[in-house]
């Protein structure tokens, strides 16, 4: 597995799920908790389709360096992106460039969006989220906030459990089974990182009206871990003139990993959404 440094020297993990004839390139960021290793079909299917990937392991998760579940800054991981679209970009800068992001990824990629073009590594050409991570299903209680925020200065590295129920992600029992044993998953989060991310959701609606490229998400109808009311919300607000936002009635969080029956007609809906930037489908 390739590897890069981050901006602020930890050392990331990254692989490519080459194209036979590469039309674009597509940049594949992950969840919180989990890593890039769950998206080799995804990429794979990409790859099908004419496009070669990268899919990241960012800081605390995965194969990277770093704390499990921990950032001090919520632009560190905006970084971590950055350095593997930075990789993708030196070595296609020929092939239009894709950002496909989920949950946790989503909200990573809205910042990573609304960078200025010269603080951006490369020119993306449209984007897709699963399930952005743009506000907890479950609202935060008062108190719990002001602990957080507590901890977050004085025991920033503090590690609290996510409590984040693997049956909850997909109706797949594969999937779940997977999700309970692979051990490169992480169930904590940091203190830290709390705070972190309650700012970007924050800052998410008045990011998105700077979002003008293509844009699709994809949203599960039945989501406990994300809010789906959030997500439309930031939806409603981004500036793009080619977006839609398609909502999956009785599905779970991991569209990309549901059973197969409804992962077929999300995974028909990415690629009709991709289609201008695809190969021909084969007869």
């Amino acid at each position: 597995m390739p590897q890069l440094t981050s901006r602020d020297g930890l050392t990331l993990h990254y692989d490519v799920t080459p194209a036979p004839a590469p039309v674009a390139v597509a940049v594949v960021l992950h969840g919180f908790g989990e890593h890039s290793g769950r998206y080799a079909a995804l990429c794979a299917e990409l790859s099908a389709w004419g496009v070669t990937s990268y899919r990241l392991d960012y800081r605390g998760h995965g194969r990277a360096e770093g704390q499990r579940g921990h950032a001090l800054r919520f632009e560190d991981f905006v970084d971590d992106l950055d350095a593997v679209a930075a990789v993708a970009a030196r070595e296609r800068p020929d092939l239009p460039h894709l950002l496909l992001a989920h949950s946790h990824g989503g909200l990573i990629a809205l910042h990573a969006l609304t960078r200025p073009p010269e603080d951006s590594p490369c020119r993306w050409a449209a984007a897709v989220l699963s399930s952005p991570f743009f506000g907890i299903a479950l609202p935060v209680p008062l108190w719990k906030r002001a602990l957080g925020r507590g901890l977050s200065r004085l025991i920033p590295t503090l590690k609290l459990p996510t409590k984040i129920s693997p049956e909850l992600v997909s109706h797949d029992p594969d999937v779940v089974a997977a999700y309970k044993t692979d051990p490169l998953m992480s169930y904590v989060a940091s203190a830290r990182w709390f705070t972190e991310v309650l700012a970007a959701h924050a800052r998410a609606p008045r990011l998105a009206p700077s979002v003008t490229l293509p844009l699709l998400v994809q949203a599960a109808g039945d989501d406990r871990l994300v809010s789906l009311d959030a997500t439309r919300a930031v939806f409603g607000a981004v500036g793009s003139a080619q977006k839609r936002l398609m909502v999956y009635d009785g599905l779970y969080h991991e569209l990309w990993f549901e059973r197969a029956r409804d992962r077929e007609g999300v995974l028909r809906d990415l690629r009709a959404f991709l289609a201008p930037w695809l190969s021909p489908p084969t007869a």
